[in-house]
């Protein structure tokens, strides 16, 4: 059982002047690592978060990972230690930095024997409601070629006031006391620990959302380019985290509410339970890497409802949402490449079987490690079925054989095609049963599918005439646009 299953009385509240403190996840962007990091060496990280629990926080505490959770939900710790000093900065902007400290200690130790470490509670800081503050992080590795765990599922953002570096071991300078930050995002996913601090009175939402990667809001964050909201959320379901919040999100990309039901995560529960935070809603965004991998809405729905039991602690409400759209990209190649007479000799023409979201002029794609540029585009018929056709520059030297030999994964920001039918009939079935709160510990849900389709069960995104923006960069993973629908839709 979780930490948070645990008494009223076990909660961490704290009396002074006539104020109940209560212990929640303090400010935006609360996750865990997903991935070893894949360079060796030491972080800067420096990230920028909200307070929106429509309370005041203060004694904040770091919660610090030592391992990081895969697909399967196997946990998994560095070869060795490492250590951490870390800071809050508040106001944002002032240089004015609160250091994490453990034993009075500015450099805390990351132990991979347990869970990590909870740092101690920082004095003399209180943030208000609405207010941004910054998270310094710097993790030290103990010898040359070690590694620590970092998220590479919400990547840092330049524009939002992120930044970053990397260094071999003893390279890097501590940032915190010299009073300066990175000029700009040298890498763009970090170690960050999860915060926690005391409100001074009741938090209406205090959330625990697991997922896979679209509760993760992956697609939103590519290459230090992000379309998260005010408050650095992202997502279908943490951008509706605007008011009266405080969330922590464990989503992982690639796993399945089969590994949800079916793995452990001693080391997350753990950590979890040190941090003393009862939540009073669990959300669980599952199912679409199921549907995906062909698995059956029945069995989805039940191991959903072992999903629940393991982490609905004490929480009154569960909610489920629906699964978006599951699309098969079906784009051909003409069998033989041809030139347009432009002064590229490499000019491909792609097929697509449905009309909706055709990509349009200057739109990126993606063939296996290439990234060929669309330039032009023809909404007519080449052939009895009437697909459209869309030309494409490939990089100078690719061969006409690698283009044609890895079109099974081309991708495009604006394609779609019809849903694989099986594929979404599990889906549909499995869409039903949470409309129905059929789902074991299920108290409510909100329709992320209907928001985010062309009409109920219709298997693709709203077009881009309706978005204003492309839907998916894969067919699978929501862009903002059908993002945003889904944070508006109610909760039934």
């Amino acid at each position: 059982m979780p930490g948070n299953g645990r008494s009223a009385a076990m909660r961490r509240r704290i009396f002074n002047l006539g104020v109940s403190y209560v212990r929640v996840f303090a400010g935006t962007r609360n996750d865990l690592p997903t991935i070893i990091h894949d360079t060796a060496g030491d972080g800067n990280y420096y990230k920028v978060a909200y307070n929106r629990s429509g309370r005041t926080l203060s004694n904040l505490r770091a919660a610090l990972p030592s391992f990081w959770r895969a697909s399967t939900m196997a946990e998994t710790a560095p070869s060795a230690d490492f250590t951490w000093t870390g800071a809050i900065e508040y106001p944002l902007g002032s240089g004015t930095l609160y250091n994490f400290t453990l034993g009075g200690q500015r450099s805390i130790t990351v132990p991979i024997a347990q869970w990590g470490m909870l740092s101690d509670a920082i004095t003399g800081l209180s943030i208000p409601d609405g207010a941004a503050f910054g998270i310094y992080s710097q993790p030290r590795v103990a010898a040359s070629g070690n590694f620590f765990p970092v998220n590479n599922q919400r990547l840092l953002v330049l524009s939002a006031g992120d930044r970053s570096e990397r260094g071999a071991m003893g390279t890097l300078t501590d940032r915190i006391a010299a009073g300066t930050k990175p000029t700009t995002v040298a890498v763009s996913y970090g170690y960050f620990p999860v915060l926690t601090g005391d409100a001074d009175g009741a938090v209406t939402e205090v959330v625990l959302l697991m997922g896979d990667s679209i509760g993760g809001g992956q697609a939103e964050n590519v290459g230090n380019v992000g379309t998260m909201d005010a408050y650095g959320n992202i997502g279908p379901i943490e951008r509706r985290f605007t008011v009266n919040s405080s969330y922590l999100n464990i989503c992982r990309s690639g796993s399945r509410a089969f590994d949800w039901a079916n793995g452990t995560q001693p080391l997350t529960n753990a950590m979890i339970a040190a941090m003393g935070v009862t939540w009073n809603t669990l959300i669980d965004e599952l199912g679409a890497n199921d549907y995906n991998q062909n698995l059956l809405a029945t069995d989805t729905v039940t191991r959903r409802g072992t999903a629940i039991a393991k982490w609905k602690g004490s929480a009154a409400r569960v909610i489920c949402t629906t699964c978006n759209p599951i699309l098969a990209i079906d784009a051909r190649p003409v069998l033989s490449a041809t030139n347009t007479g432009t002064s590229a000799s490499n000019v491909f023409r792609y097929y697509f079987t449905n009309t909706d979201n055709l990509p349009q002029t200057g739109d990126a794609i993606t063939i296996t490690g290439m990234t060929p540029t669309i330039y032009n585009v023809a909404n007519k018929a080449v052939s009895a079925s009437g697909s459209n056709w869309v030309e494409c520059i490939v990089t100078t030297g690719q061969v006409d054989a690698t283009v044609m030999g890895n079109m099974s994964s081309f991708t495009s920001p604006t394609s779609q095609s019809v849903s694989d039918s099986s594929k979404n009939a599990q889906r549909i079935a499995g869409n039903n049963s949470v409309r129905a709160k059929a789902i074991a510990g299920q108290t409510h849900y909100i329709d992320v599918a209907d928001a985010m389709e062309n009409g109920r069960d219709a298997g693709v995104y709203k077009s881009r005439a309706v978005l204003g923006t492309p839907a998916s960069p894969d067919g699978i993973h929501p862009l903002s646009g059908p993002n945003i629908l889904a944070a508006q839709a109610p909760v039934l």
